[in-house]
C-alpha cells in the first residue's frame, strides 16, 4: 500500500494547501511521529529531499540530524501537555548546516470522527537574528557603559518634547544637580546657552545634519558658575545624545598658552640676540628681526624654506649635525653653548655664540645666537697685545741685565783696550810681546762691537740722531751691502718716492741694515734674491686697532725681503730674544735681531715680520717722519793723533781702573791731568784751579753725584768750561730720553786713544 493509500486525499490536501501558504519551513506529521507533508521552504533550507522525508520519522531525517533530545522532549512531552507551544528555542549542530539557533512553533491539530492528531510544526532558523540581538545587546552594553563612565558630560533628550530622559555621572558632577533634578528637565533648564535656539529649532536641524556642535559654549551650574563646553548633539532616532565637554581648564591653559606665547613672542621679537626655531629636520620654522639683520636674508625666505645648516661655516658643519641629532636623543648629551661660523647672505663669515635649548615634548630647539666676530677679534685684537707685551716686558728685563752687564764691561773694555793700544804703540813689532797685544787690542775691539749690540737692543746705547733722507742713505750704502751678501744673491733697491725724512743716528741705520742683509743672505741656500725698499705710509687709529702692534702717525716703511727659507710661527715668536739663533754654532751670537729691534724701539719706531716656511721673509720697519731738514753729516779724518798743547784736563771718573787709563792716555797725548774719583773732591779743585781748567771729562754714571749734575755745579761759578761725558749707557737726560741734550758731547765706553784724541781735540778748539 503506497503513502497516499494510507492517508485520504482531504488530509493531504489540507496539509499542502497549508503549509505551502507561508514563508517558514513547516512539516506535518502523524501521531507518530511521521511527516506526511512539508513546505517547499523546508527542503531549501535543510537541504533535505521529498522522498527521504515523507513517511519518515522526524528523528531519522538527514541521517538522523533531526534526533534533537530537545525536539523529543518537545514532541513527547511538552506538547501532548499542552496542544500549543510557542516559541520553543533550541540549538543543535546540523552536519551540513553548523550550528543553528530554531525557534519552534507547534500545533497538535484534532480531527474529527475520532480520526488520530496531526501535528504542524513551524521551524524558523533565528541563527542570524541571534547574532544580531547579541551583537545590539552588546553595543547597547558598551553604549552604557560608555555613557555611565565617559569623562564628558552626556545626556539623552526625547524627541518628541526635547526632554531629559537619562544622564550620566559626569554632568552630574559638573552641574551640580542630581539625577533626578535632571531628568524631565530641558537643557535651557539647566544653564545652557539661550543663544543655542529653542529645542524644536534644535531637533530639526538634528533631523537634517545629524549633528550640531558649539563651541566654547557658556554653561551656567546649579551653584551660578560658569562654565565653559563644547557640546555635541547626536541624532539618534527617537533619541538626541547631547555630549557636554568641559573645557574650562583647557580654555585656561589655552589662555594661559596665549598669554606665554604673547610674552615669549615679545622676549623672541625684542631679544638683543638673534633668535630662531630649527625642527628636528634642521629647517628653520620661526625667526625674529635680529636674525634678519644678521644673516641677510628676509624672514619669508627662511622660515619654512632654509635649513639651519646652510648658514653654519663649512668646517662646523659635521660637529653642528651631531649636535642637533644627539640633542635630540638626549638633551643633555649635547653643549648647551658653543662657538661657530655664521655664513650671511652675501658669503661673510661671522663668529657666532650659539646657546640651544630643546622645547619641552617636542623634537624642535630655539637657539639664540650673538654676533661675537668684532669682540673675538678684540680678543685675539687683545692675546696677541698681551703676548707682545709679555714679550716686551721680556725683552725689557733681559735688556736692562744686558745694559748693566754692558756698562760694566765696558769699563773693563776701556781699560783692556786703552792699555793694549798702548802696548801696541810702546812696543816695536819685531819684540815678543807685540803680537800678544795686538791681539788682545783685537779681541778687545770685537768685545766692543758685542757690548754695543747689547746696548742697541736695551736702548740704552748713547746715540747722535741726524736728520736724514732715508733714499740718500741707503743708496750709499749699496756697494758694501752687494759686496756682503756675495755675487749669487741679486740685491734690488726699490726707493719710494718723495721719501719723508728720519731723524736717528746714521750708525744704527747701518747696523739695521747689515744685520738684516747678513740675515738674508743666511737664509738663502743658493742663488736668490733680496730686496730693500722704501715707502711712505700713514696709519690712522681705526686702522691700528685691528691692527696689533701698529701706531697711529706717518711713517717711513723700510723693508728689507728675501726669497729665502722662511720662518715658522714659533721662530718668529722668540726673534728678537737675545742670544736666540737658529744657526750653527759659532755662525751666530743672536744678537743681530735683537739689536734691529733695540734700535727701532729707541727711535720711537716698531717692526713686523712677516714669513712662511718655504715662502721667504720680509721685515718692515716703521720709523717716525721728522719734519724738520737733514743735516749734512762729514766723515772724521782719524788717520792720526792730534795732541794737546799742554791744556788742563780734569777727568772725574768713579772706577779708578777707567781713571788711571784716561790718565794716562791724556798724558800721552801731552795733556795736564787733574785726575779724581770723587765728585766732592772734583768741585774743590775746579775751585781751586782759579778757572784755568780747559775741559772736564766725567762719568754719567757716579755714585755721590751724576756727571750731569757735576757739570752743572761747576758751570755756577765757571759757566765757560766745557764737559765732555763718558758713557757706557746714558742716564739721567741721556738714559730717559735716549739721546743727549743738545750742547752735550760724549765719548763712547770703550773708547781707543785715538778716539778720546780727537773728542778732546775737537772740544778745546771749539768745533763742532
Amino acid at each position: 500500500m503506497t503513502y497516499s493509500e494510507t492517508y485520504d486525499d482531504e488530509i493531504l490536501e489540507y496539509a499542502d494547501s497549508f503549509i505551502n501558504a507561508v514563508r517558514e519551513p513547516l512539516i506535518v506529521l502523524d501521531h507518530d511521529l511521521r511527516v506526511i507533508s512539508a513546505s517547499r521552504s523546508f527542503y531549501d533550507v535543510f537541504k533535505v529531499k521529498p522522498e527521504e522525508t515523507l513517511g519518515s520519522l522526524i528523528y531519522d531525517l538527514g541521517s538522523r540530524q533531526w534526533d534533537i533530545p530537545e525536539l523529543r522532549q518537545l514532541l513527547e512531552t511538552l506538547l501532548p501537555q499542552k496542544m500549543i507551544l510557542d516559541d520553543y528555542e533550541l540549538n543543535h549542530e546540523f552536519a551540513g548546516l553548523g550550528r543553528r539557533t530554531m525557534l519552534f512553533n507547534a500545533r497538535e491539530i484534532p480531527r474529527k470522527y475520532g480520526k488520530e492528531r496531526l501535528i504542524l510544526l513551524a521551524i524558523e532558523d533565528i541563527t542570524e537574528r541571534r547574532k544580531r540581538d547579541k551583537l545590539l545587546s552588546e553595543s547597547e552594553e558598551r553604549y552604557r557603559r560608555l555613557f555611565e563612565t565617559a569623562n564628558d558630560g552626556m545626556v539623552l533628550l526625547e524627541k518628541a518634547e526635547g526632554r531629559i530622559t537619562h544622564a550620566n555621572p559626569a554632568v552630574i558632577e559638573m552641574l551640580g544637580y542630581s539625577h533626578d533634578e535632571l531628568i524631565g528637565k530641558e537643557v535651557m533648564d539647566i544653564g545652557f546657552p539661550g543663544d543655542i535656539g529653542i529645542i524644536q529649532e534644535i531637533i530639526q536641524i538634528l533631523e537634517k545634519d545629524g549633528i550640531l556642535t558649539y563651541k566654547d559654549a557658556p554653561v551656567r551650574a546649579k551653584t551660578g558658575q560658569v562654565i565653559y563646553t563644547d557640546i555635541y548633539m547626536v541624532d539618534k532616532a527617537r533619541l538626541v545624545q547631547c555630549n557636554i565637554r568641559d573645557i574650562t581648564e583647557r580654555k585656561q591653559a589655552e589662555e594661559a598658552l596665549r598669554r606665554s606665547e604673547s610674552y615669549y613672542r615679545a622676549i623672541f621679537e625684542t631679544s638683543g640676540s638673534a633668535m630662531f626655531i630649527v625642527e628636528e629636520d634642521t629647517t628653520i620654522s620661526l625667526v625674529n628681526s635680529i636674525f634678519e639683520e644678521l644673516s641677510g636674508y628676509p624672514k619669508q625666505e627662511v622660515e619654512g624654506k632654509k635649513s639651519w645648516i646652510e648658514f653654519v661655516h663649512p668646517d662646523d658643519v659635521d660637529w653642528m649635525k651631531k649636535n642637533h641629532y644627539l640633542r635630540r636623543r638626549n638633551p643633555g648629551a649635547a653643549p648647551r653653548q658653543y662657538e661657530s661660523g655664521f655664513i650671511t647672505r652675501n658669503g661673510e663669515k661671522r663668529n657666532i655664540l650659539l646657546t640651544v635649548t630643546m622645547i619641552p615634548g617636542t623634537n624642535r630647539s630655539v637657539a639664540s645666537c650673538i654676533d661675537i666676530t668684532e669682540p673675538k677679534r678684540a680678543e685675539q685684537e687683545r692675546e696677541k697685545l698681551q703676548s707682545q707685551l709679555s714679550q716686551s716686558r721680556k725683552l725689557e728685563s733681559v735688556g736692562r741685565l744686558a745694559g748693566g752687564v754692558a756698562h760694566d764691561f765696558n769699563n773693563m773694555l776701556t781699560i783692556i783696550n786703552g792699555y793694549a793700544e798702548m802696548m801696541t804703540d810702546t812696543l816695536s813689532p819685531s819684540e815678543p810681546w807685540y803680537d800678544n797685544a795686538l791681539q788682545i787690542h783685537e779681541a778687545g775691539k770685537r768685545s766692543a762691537v758685542i757690548v754695543r749690540k747689547l746696548l742697541a737692543f736695551a736702548r740704552k746705547q748713547t746715540i747722535s740722531p741726524e736728520v736724514m733722507n732715508l733714499n740718500d742713505s741707503l743708496a750709499s750704502m749699496l756697494n758694501m751691502l752687494q759686496q756682503l751678501i756675495g755675487e749669487n744673491i741679486e740685491l734690488f733697491w726699490k726707493p719710494g718716492q718723495n721719501s719723508w725724512l728720519v731723524k736717528m743716528d746714521p750708525s744704527q741705520l747701518d747696523q739695521i741694515l747689515v744685520n738684516l742683509v747678513v740675515n738674508a743672505r743666511d737664509a738663502i741656500a743658493d742663488i736668490g734674491k733680496i730686496t730693500i725698499e722704501t715707502e711712505n705710509i700713514e696709519f690712522d687709529e681705526q686702522y691700528c686697532e685691528s691692527h696689533t702692534g701698529f701706531v697711529p702717525g706717518p711713517f717711513v716703511m723700510l723693508t728689507v725681503s728675501d726669497t729665502g727659507c722662511g720662518m715658522d710661527n714659533e721662530v718668529i715668536d722668540n726673534l728678537f730674544e737675545p742670544f736666540f739663533t737658529t744657526k750653527e754654532v759659532g755662525k751666530g751670537t743672536g744678537l743681530g735681531l735683537p739689536t734691529v729691534y733695540g734700535i727701532v724701539k729707541q727711535n720711537s719706531g716698531f717692526i713686523n715680520v712677516y714669513s712662511e716656511p718655504g715662502h721667504g721673509t720680509a721685515f718692515k720697519i716703521y720709523l717716525p717722519r721728522h719734519a724738520g731738514k737733514a743735516a749734512v753729516s762729514g766723515k772724521e779724518n782719524l788717520e792720526e793723533y792730534p795732541l794737546g798743547e799742554g791744556e788742563t784736563i780734569l777727568i772725574l771718573e768713579d772706577e779708578i781702573s777707567v781713571l788711571n787709563l784716561a790718565e794716562t792716555m791724556l798724558e800721552k797725548l801731552g795733556y795736564k791731568v787733574l785726575a779724581s774719583e770723587s765728585a766732592r773732591e772734583a768741585l774743590e779743585t775746579v775751585k781751586s784751579s782759579g778757572g784755568m781748567i780747559d775741559l772736564l771729562i766725567t762719568d754719567v754714571i757716579m755714585p755721590e753725584m751724576n756727571g750731569l749734575d757735576f757739570t752743572t755745579r761747576v758751570n755756577t761759578f765757571y759757566p765757560d768750561i766745557k764737559t765732555l761725558f763718558m758713557s757706557g749707557y746714558t742716564s739721567d737726560v741721556i738714559v730717559r730720553h735716549g739721546i743727549l741734550a743738545e750742547g752735550l758731547h760724549y765719548i763712547q765706553k770703550p773708547f781707543s786713544m785715538k778716539d778720546l784724541a780727537v773728542k778732546v781735540r775737537k772740544m778745546i778748539e771749539n768745533e763742532q
